[in-house]
């Protein structure tokens, strides 16, 4: 198993100690800076300013970086692409608007850099996970229209079946005028039951007419029934068909500590500092 080891090193130079200890500053009385009031700061003191203070997110952002590294992710491409980033938004005129939000553009691109390097570490967790993903997201490729007449409906699928025609040609011939694009779904779509139990009992190819019933109320008060009318051509329901977007899909809806405490399992981590593993423990359970 491997070991990553916590020491705020791209801070300060520590010592590490043995455990239930706190580390020691290397030359921890050298003052750093003086205050307005003439007291001067060591780095002891900005030290454990900086541990009475909540850091759990830099040390957080610090860990995901050194699991990213074990697990082959390129973290340098990504620091540099996040760079790349800021550096576009300051030509673009959005300086100001960065140093407002994140105090610095160096700040901003270490921001950056955490996301995205969390957010391919959660894509890696999803991959490795695939199977269980594709049953709690049903996921299928599809094309679907609905229509609320029942006649046109009726048209477009005869067109279809007996012109051998695809379900886009055959709806814009009879005057739908959306667009029609193949589309990624999932059992959370803003689809009705119907559509999903027809997709879940298929296979793939047409579906013909799905109807879909709900109760609406009229302006004058009056409860009336609406049906519409789904047309659904079924792309393919194999996941590994459409991997990439699916990833991109999941990794959008799940929390990325479900990824981090994931690898945190995987992982021995050694936290040579009493104060730096209260701190984490506190939030993650795992490492108690």
């Amino acid at each position: 198993m491997k070991k990553i080891i916590i020491i705020l090193i791209s801070l300060f130079l520590l010592c590490a100690c043995s455990n239930g200890h706190s580390s020691k500053v290397t030359d921890g009385s050298e003052a750093i800076y003086k205050a307005p009031n003439g007291k001067a700061y060591t780095k002891a003191d900005l030290y454990e300013d900086l541990l009475s203070s909540d850091i759990t997110s830099y040390l957080t952002n610090d860990l995901t970086q050194k699991i990213a590294k074990f697990e082959g992710i390129d973290v340098e491409s990504i620091a540099a692409k996040a760079q790349e980033e800021a550096d576009e938004a300051v030509k673009n005129g959005s300086e100001s608007y960065i140093t407002y939000y994140y105090g610095s553009v160096e700040s901003y691109v270490k921001q950056l850099t955490a996301y995205l390097v969390s957010n391919e570490l959660s894509k890696l967790y999803i991959e490795s996970n695939l199977t269980r993903y594709e049953v709690d997201y049903e996921p299928f490729k599809a094309q679907i229209i609905s229509v609320d007449d029942e006649e046109v409906a009726n048209k477009i699928v005869k067109y279809v079946e007996e012109k051998g025609k695809e379900l886009v040609e055959a709806a814009a011939y009879h005057g739908y005028e959306d667009e029609i694009t193949t589309e990624l779904y999932t059992n959370n779509s803003d689809l009705p039951l119907e559509v999903f139990e027809y997709v879940k009992n298929n296979g793939e190819g047409f579906s013909g007419i799905i109807n879909s019933s709900t109760t609406e109320t009229d302006a004058d008060g009056n409860e009336v029934t609406v049906t519409t009318y789904y047309l659904v051509n079924v792309i393919s329901k194999d996941v590994l068909e459409f991997q990439d977007e699916f990833v991109e899909l999941v990794v959008d809806d799940i929390d990325s500590e479900e990824a981090f405490i994931n690898y945190l399992n995987n992982y021995e981590v050694n936290i040579y500092d009493q104060k730096v593993y209260d701190l984490l423990s506190e939030k993650y359970e795992v490492l108690k």
